[in-house]
């Protein structure tokens, strides 16, 4: 198993404003929550493409095939016909 070093811990939760132990023991809805907080907005994957992001990093966010949740909605609605 992988750790973090002591000056790596530390340099996270001077840039982040937690500690590990504190990231660790939240759920990922408590953090998806504080990071809104923290940035004043919901995270979300745009799904305008960029051209300086196309052929480097995630694929699928080059090629635009990540989905959301409510694009996953907005599809299985279509398909129920609600």
């Amino acid at each position: 198993m992988y750790t973090i070093s002591d000056e790596a811990q530390k340099n996270i939760k001077s840039i982040v404003g937690l500690g590990i132990q504190d990231i660790k023991n939240m759920s990922f809805d408590e953090q998806e929550m504080w990071i809104a907080k923290r940035v004043k907005n919901r995270v979300i994957f745009s799904t305008k493409r960029k051209k300086g992001i196309i052929g480097r990093g995630n694929a699928l966010l080059a090629r635009r095939k990540i989905r959301t949740f409510e694009d996953l909605d907005k599809k299985s609605r279509k398909y129920i016909g609600i």
